[in-house]
């Protein structure tokens, strides 16, 4: 399957939000895809008062989802190492899962099959050995030092988690986790939206947005799984209070006027979020 580009993201965006609050940018209206080299803007809408251009922004810290990704690519090297093919392997009578944490130092190539053999090896030390480990604590046996498997002490630290082994594989590369910073979600958020107001100031995108004789232009600040997954949405801030930060900085931006309209837009899941951020402050019900 080939692979997603920016243009089919853009416009799987514009189709979710037709269908989720249809008609946001007035009655019955319909996103059309500016071809390449016409942008700025994204899509252009045709209504009775006149064109409305619509520009896209993704809600997303770029240095957050470049660090979260290198993560990500980790796991998928362990998951290959390590679990591919465990039906073959050691199978422990004693836990039931076993969670590698890693570093930043990826697995070198050279290291692949000897540190996955020296992990099955281990696998079946700490099951023999399981009641008499010293390292074990209640149900869970976390180990730090790894004497006789030099290359798993070089990359991991293992927690064994005991009880019965169902038939699927128990070896996971563990998420990310720890304390965040729920001000970063905030900081991006902002950051998306100065991006485009910087842009669109221009004399190059003004000059373009001229010549599509647009009567509004409208921006949308999208977010949905790479927000998710990568930029960590979460903590005490809900999706309502962060579009208040954000409508309270547009409003005090400098350069506001370049944007009629300005919607905040989460997609993941069932849980569709719509706000309008500027000119003034509304809540879109979600009718499922």
């Amino acid at each position: 399957m080939s692979r997603q580009t920016h243009d089919d993201r853009e416009t799987q965006v514009i189709t979710d939000l037709e269908s989720s609050f249809p008609g946001v940018a007035g009655a019955s209206t319909l996103w059309t895809k500016v071809p390449d080299g016409g942008d700025p803007p994204d899509f252009i809408a045709a209504l009775p008062s006149g064109s409305v251009g619509l520009e896209l922004v993704e809600w997303l810290d770029g240095e957050q989802m470049t660090v979260a990704k290198g993560r990500e690519s980790q796991r998928d090297q362990i998951h290959r190492v390590l679990a591919v093919g465990w039906e073959q392997e050691y199978r422990p009578k004693n836990f039931r899962g076993a969670f590698v944490e890693f570093g930043n130092e990826r697995i070198a190539r050279k290291d692949e099959a000897p540190l996955r053999k020296e992990f099955y090896a281990l696998a079946e030390e700490v099951d023999q050995s399981w009641d008499s480990n010293p390292d074990r604590s209640g149900n869970s046996c976390y180990m730090l030092e790894f004497p006789g498997h030099p290359l798993i002490q070089e990359y991991f630290s293992i927690r064994f988690i005991g009880g019965t082994l169902m038939n699927h594989n128990w070896v996971h590369a563990s998420g990310d986790g720890g304390a965040f910073d729920p001000g970063d979600a905030v900081e991006a958020l902002k950051e998306a939206i100065d991006k485009k107001l910087r842009l669109y100031s221009t004399a190059a995108s003004q000059q373009r947005l001229k010549a599509h004789n647009l009567a509004s232009l409208d921006l949308l600040v999208h977010g949905g799984f790479n927000a998710f997954a990568y930029n960590t949405p979460t903590g005490p801030y809900s999706l309502e209070d962060l579009s208040r930060f954000a409508a309270q900085y547009f409003a005090s931006h400098p350069r506001r006027s370049i944007f009629n309209h300005v919607w905040f837009f989460n997609s993941l899941g069932v849980d569709r979020w719509l706000c309008e951020l500027s000119p003034r402050f509304y809540v879109y019900e979600h009718k499922v």
